[in-house]
């Protein structure tokens, strides 16, 4: 079994990108009176979705439960919103999605059927799903940022794992 808790750094994300949607929301409400109610509620909405980011952000901050894990039915991915598992069956393999000169970003899990996984996820990702399989190969690609792991040893245990599960009789 692999567990990988996350970093604590991705609240400094959360907050960056709330508080700029809130700061921006309030700003906009200040010449967006003259133009009518509509373009004011949109303001406030602003704000106050700025500040339902801060509160994700500090609550993944401080939920200590791993946010990557390996057990004998698959992957479980806490890292994406909603969280997601990944039954062994449906992978293919790990590998680690090249970054121009910097340590990878992003580890790919190749799927046996990409379309089945396209499938069961929210309508509203699909356009995502799509765009990662055209950059990546694969529609399912976690963040490494999120985890507090190197991205080499991850891939070489979750490799492993995979190994282990094909044995018979072994996880």
């Amino acid at each position: 079994m692999i567990e990988v808790n996350g970093r604590a750094s991705m609240v400094f994300y959360w907050v960056g990108v709330g508080a700029a949607v809130s700061l921006f929301g309030l700003w906009s409400l200040d010449w967006v009176e003259d133009l009518g109610k509509l373009w004011e509620i949109i303001a406030i909405s602003l704000m106050i979705t700025g500040v339902i980011v801060v509160g994700m952000g500090i609550w993944k901050a401080l939920d200590k439960r791993p946010v990557l894990i390996t057990d004998a039915e698959g992957l479980l991915d806490r890292t994406s919103f909603p969280s997601r598992r990944i039954a062994w069956n449906d992978i293919k393999g790990f590998g680690l999605v090249p970054s121009q000169g910097r340590s990878p970003r992003f580890l790919a899990v190749q799927l046996a059927d990409p379309a089945a996984f396209r499938a069961k996820a929210p309508r509203t990702l699909a356009p995502i799903l799509e765009t990662f399989e055209e950059k990546f190969g694969t529609p399912c690609v976690i963040s490494l940022r999120a985890m507090d792991a190197e991205p080499r040893s991850l891939l070489q245990n979750l490799n492993e794992a995979m190994a282990r599960r094909k044995r018979p009789g072994r996880y």
